[in-house]
């Protein structure tokens, strides 16, 4: 039987831009550039007419990226932040094209989506830290077949 999470945090773990090292599973660790990966849902949409489960695994990446300064301003330190950031939307996206998916044994994955790119979830000042918080949130649908 598949374990979606761990099947999740290999496949994750083939990105470039994400270091085992600083990547926590289901809790958050604010600190720059640690990254958590966070299980929002798995569900049995439905069922087709032979009993195969029709499911969806749902997935947040939460990355921190340290600020140059307080209030946040666009430099150009900031805005080379953000794009590492993006770098984990882009390998993503690529992996969709490639059809390089997580390892979902006895499954068929149908679809992944991702957003065009991370979205800014504010700042994380907490102990004199000055951190950019950006959320990526990634839908797997899947067969899982009988």
């Amino acid at each position: 039987m598949t374990d979606f999470n761990k099947a999740v945090k290999d496949w994750l773990l083939q990105c470039p831009a994400i270091r085992a090292d600083r990547m926590y599973f289901n809790f958050l660790s604010a600190g720059d550039e640690n990254q958590s990966f966070q299980m929002i849902e798995h569900s049995t949409v439905c069922e087709d007419i032979v009993g195969n489960e029709i499911g969806k695994y749902t997935f947040v990446i939460i990355d921190f990226r340290s600020l140059s300064q307080k209030p946040l301003k666009f430099t150009l330190r900031d805005l080379d932040k953000a794009a590492s950031a993006e770098q984990i939307n882009t390998w993503i996206k690529e992996q969709r094209r490639k059809h390089n998916f997580p390892a979902f044994d006895g499954c068929t994955i149908d679809e992944i989506t991702v957003p065009p790119s991370p979205t800014f979830a504010g700042q994380d000042t907490s102990d004199n830290m000055h951190l950019a918080k950006y959320m990526i949130q990634v839908e797997i649908d899947y067969i899982k077949y009988t």
